[in-house]
């Protein structure tokens, strides 16, 4: 089996927004934590953009809070999405992403987010980082 180039920022975030509300299949860990970034730095930007709106004018800075919040609400479904597609590269149950929400507070997600996915096809898929599969063909990874 032959590796795949890593997919870059842009890439990783493209696939998760294709794959919205796919919650079979598995995700390289490039896929995760790129998309975890741009979360990150979409927020983060509208948040400094409430800074000059307040010493404008206090009820300004409302417009970029609702942004925030409705940037959080489109991007929670691709969000868990890449989580237990995560979850199944390192082949693991994608109903261990509720263990993480309710009692370890992400730092399930963290871990499973480090960790280098199984070799080879699991129960999940093929191997999102092997070329020899009908998976990378459909979706343009070569």
């Amino acid at each position: 089996m032959e590796p795949i180039p890593e997919m870059g920022f842009m890439e990783a975030v493209k696939v998760s927004f294709e794959k919205y509300a796919d919650f079979e299949g598995r995700a390289r860990r490039t896929e995760f934590w790129y998309f975890r970034l741009f979360q990150i730095m979409v927020i983060f930007g509208l948040g400094f953009c409430c800074i000059p709106l307040a010493l404008i004018d206090e009820n300004l800075m409302i417009l970029p809070v609702i942004l925030i919040m409705l940037f959080a609400v489109a991007t929670i479904i691709p969000s868990l999405a890449s989580s237990v597609r995560r979850l199944h590269d390192t082949n693991n149950s994608g109903w261990l992403l509720l263990l993480d929400i309710f009692c370890a507070n992400g730092l399930v997600m963290i871990v499973i987010g480090c960790i280098e996915g199984k070799m080879g096809p699991n129960q999940y898929g093929p191997d999102p980082k092997r070329s020899n599969t009908d998976f990378h063909n459909q979706n343009g990874f070569y």
